[in-house]
């Protein structure tokens, strides 16, 4: 006879009852385990989150938790586990998962949402098409889109869950009743004194609407977690200025309802349109206090009190700042979290003097022991293997929490592009001083496809298209393909990165390409007369070429690599026997097929420094590089140069309010080519030195600045419009490109530069950069416009994928 563990209900209802008949099988081994009621897939994928297996002992505690990883599938709507004992004398059950199977969702929709597009809603909802009906992950979802609509002003919306069937297909749609609008009309203040209005309102994330000249400069929507988590910023700046008594008395919303008549069931009917809200914040401010001493309570045995004591940002005297005084309180937590003392507290006491208006601090500290990791879970991803995760954290399994490695460690997944966010957690682990971490990951859209076709004068008519992929299979891996087909081009480039060759430190980088383009336009002289016939002489230029590096990861930071590239240029089949030039004659006799054309062979040397915090919208850190070009001589070849190279970056976040920062960077670039070290100075024009325009020197786009030697300085201020996706920046570019070494100089006459604001939309593997720029030049040691002395003159639009640094 079969016992019966339980049903989903009494997973959640009456767990610890429901193992009373399990206990009394404690310890009898499982001869099998029978899964039924469902299809071959779903038994699969219940299987692989059983913790027992056919072999074991039955133990009650592993039988609740694959209960819980049972029910977490949402493979069943409903379900139940039994034994049944096949021999008592010899302590031997069956085991039997068995449950109704439910349904798989064919696709989701929605109804009734007009102000939320349905794309925003399917990227916050947790069930999708090919899931499984899942009440859990209905209710989420429900939960997630109401809180998406109170974001945007809706606070009175409801969401209502169906099921449809399209021919054999189940549809789950989500029908939306948005309902009105909350819009913030007016916010003000009701005893204040001591500072402005409008800095208050600053520190808020909730914003009047504001509309200039029919654009939403504020739309002015209301939800009431940022509002009451705005009251709270709101006393918080008035003590950042020295008001520690300061307090919201209380505040009041008044509303007033905008009715519309609408259409419903052939009648007209009104209903609310909008409801707008006007706001008013009561306050006592209190007395300002001003900063007097500070002193730690009790002994300290991991740092030393003047240690932990001289980074104090107050001198006597001050105003009484207490953020300044959190972030100290901070910045000690951090030295002992970073030392392993990962249960260390910092605590004041502010001892208040109400006659002179003086502020003491009394600092208690409980260093407590050190803290180890124990596990470390990864979730969320979906497409990315785990190993590739766990081979970009700076933290173990085992060793001594740091605040600094699990930092570092979020920043080098950023790093990877390979997730639109990067979370943490730590919860408490199996034993005392044992810390679980948990990185939570949400996937972003590591490949990009592009196909197109048009018109050139290099080219002609062409078809092209390329793919690239920064996390190949979810191996990290990268792939790029590109290729162009025209009348006049053909071009194939193909790369792949391998970051961890062989799970080592390593990484190799190997490309092919092929490049093939007509030659037009050349002046023939056929009858060798010294003179012109025509212009219509062509032959066609082929390069292919190969390239192999391998780099090493150095630590955290640091990478040194080596690489080898090799090409053979040849020129090949003329329309015509003599070209007016007899240096084009000589060029392509020697560079035949014949004659095996031009080969440049080059070993690259370089190393590199990076600390940035993410690839394309660093705030912190630097990034430099150094390298060298040996070309030709003792590795063969026809070209012969020596190019030495290098940059540096760096970025300064500027902390505006709590939540938004600037970034200052700066950037500069010098390079130079030298003849090898047999003399021979042998190149081509695009191995010169130059400015695009577009990457480096904006607005200077077709000027055709190239040389042996090169200098770059540009400085920009970036700020954020839409989280990471989209910053602004204003800029100033300033450079100089030399014919040789020796003419190599720092004055200001010989260098151009460039100004401008621009917007940088950033998208993993297609950074977009668009800027307007205007040229200026240094004479007569004044700055002076290019080309035109008035200011909205000769602006350069630029637009550019990929962005300089």
């Amino acid at each position: 006879m079969k016992k019966i563990l339980l049903s989903l209900l009494f997973v959640l209802l009456f767990l610890g009852f429901s193992f009373a008949d399990w206990q009394d099988i404690e310890g009898f081994k499982i001869r099998k385990i029978s899964v039924e009621g469902i299809s071959k897939a779903a038994e699969n994928m219940i299987r692989e989150v059983l913790t027992i297996k056919e072999g074991d002992e039955v133990n009650s505690d592993k039988i609740i938790q694959t209960t819980k990883n049972i029910d977490s599938l949402g493979v069943f709507y409903d379900f139940k586990i039994e034994y049944e004992i096949v021999d008592s004398s010899k302590k031997i059950v069956d085991i039997y998962i068995v449950g109704n199977e439910s349904l798989i969702l064919d696709d989701v929709k929605f109804t009734g949402n007009n102000e939320v597009k349905s794309d925003d809603l399917k990227d916050i909802i947790i069930v999708s098409k090919g899931d499984y009906v899942s009440s859990y992950k209905i209710l989420a979802s429900i939960t997630s889109i109401k809180e998406k609509y109170r974001q945007e002003g809706f606070l009175d919306v409801s969401v209502t869950p169906t099921f449809t069937k399209e021919g054999n297909k189940t549809i789950l749609i989500f029908n939306i009743d948005e309902g009105p609008r909350s819009i913030v009309k007016s916010i003000k203040f009701v005893g204040v004194s001591n500072i402005n209005e409008g800095e208050l309102k600053s520190v808020m994330e909730t914003k009047e609407e504001n509309v200039f000249l029919f654009l939403p400069i504020s739309k002015g929507y209301f939800d009431p977690d940022k509002f009451s988590k705005d009251i709270e910023k709101v006393s918080y700046y008035y003590q950042m200025k020295g008001f520690i008594d300061a307090k919201i008395v209380s505040n009041n919303i008044k509303s007033t309802n905008v009715i519309e008549k609408i259409s419903k069931d052939k009648k007209e009917v009104e209903r609310i349109k909008e409801k707008h809200l006007f706001i008013t914040i009561y306050l006592s401010e209190g007395e300002k206090y001003y900063f007097n001493d500070i002193k730690i309570i009790g002994e300290t045995k991991i740092f030393s009190k003047d240690e932990l004591l001289k980074n104090f940002p107050l001198i006597k005297g001050d105003s009484f700042a207490m953020d300044q005084v959190d972030k100290w309180i901070y910045s000690v937590n951090r030295k002992y979290w970073d030392r392993g003392y990962v249960f260390a507290k910092v605590q004041k006491d502010l001892k208040k003097d109400k006659e002179k208006n003086l502020i003491d601090i009394d600092v208690s500290i409980y260093e407590g022991s050190t803290g180890h990791i124990g596990n470390i879970f990864i979730v969320g991803n979906t497409y990315t293997k785990d190993y590739v995760i766990k081979r970009e954290l700076e933290i173990e399994e085992g060793e001594l929490f740091s605040i600094y490695k699990l930092q570092r460690s979020i920043e080098k997944l950023n790093m990877t592009q390979f997730f639109d966010k990067v979370e943490w957690e730590v919860k408490e682990g199996d034993a005392e001083g044992i810390m679980d971490l948990i990185f939570k990951v949400k996937e972003g859209k590591g490949g990009i496809i592009s196909l197109g076709a048009g018109y050139g004068s290099v080219s002609g008519f062409s078809a092209n298209g390329s793919i690239s992929h920064v996390n190949l299979f979810g191996t990290g891996k990268k792939i790029q393909a590109k290729l162009e087909i025209g009348q006049y081009l053909q071009d194939i480039d193909i790369s792949f990165t391998e970051p961890y060759l062989f799970g080592s430190k390593y990484s190799l980088t190997t490309s092919i390409y092929f490049y093939n383009s007509l030659i037009q336009n050349i002046l023939v002289d056929e009858n060798k007369d010294g003179i012109a016939e025509n212009t219509n002489g062509q032959y066609w230029q082929t390069r292919i070429g190969f390239g192999l590096s391998v780099s090493r990861r150095l630590g955290s930071y640091y990478s040194v690599g080596v690489g080898y590239s090799i090409y053979d240029l040849i020129n090949h089949d003329p329309n015509f026997t003599n070209a007016l030039d007899e240096d084009l004659n000589k060029e392509l006799s020697l560079t035949s097929w014949e004659q095996g054309g031009k080969i440049k062979s080059t070993i690259n040397l370089n190393a590199s420094v990076d600390s940035r915090d993410h690839p394309l919208v660093p705030t912190k850190g630097i990034y430099s590089s150094i390298s060298m070009d040996y070309v030709g001589h003792l590795i063969g070849g026809f070209f012969q140069f020596i190019r030495l190279s290098g940059n540096f970056s760096f970025y300064q976040g500027i902390p505006i309010t709590e939540d938004y920062k600037l970034v200052w960077v700066f950037y500069t670039t010098h390079g130079v080519m030298l003849p090898q070290i047999n003399g021979i100075f042998e190149k081509e024009t695009s191995d010169l030195f130059w400015f695009d325009g577009y990457y480096e020197l904006r607005g200077w786009q077709g000027y055709g600045l190239r040389g042996v030697a090169k200098s770059l300085y540009t400085t920009e201020l970036r700020f954020p419009l839409y989280e990471t996706f989209l910053w602004g920046a204003t800029f100033v570019d300033y450079g100089g490109i030399f014919d040789d070494v020796i003419s190599y100089t720092t004055d200001a006459s010989k260098y151009y530069g460039s100004f401008g604001i621009g917007v940088m939309i950033n998208i993993p593997s297609l950074p977009i950069r668009m800027y307007l720029a205007r040229q200026f030049k240094v004479q007569d040691n004044q700055i002076r416009l290019y080309t035109s002395d008035k200011f909205f003159d000769n602006w350069q639009f630029v637009f550019s994928i990929q962005g300089l640094f």
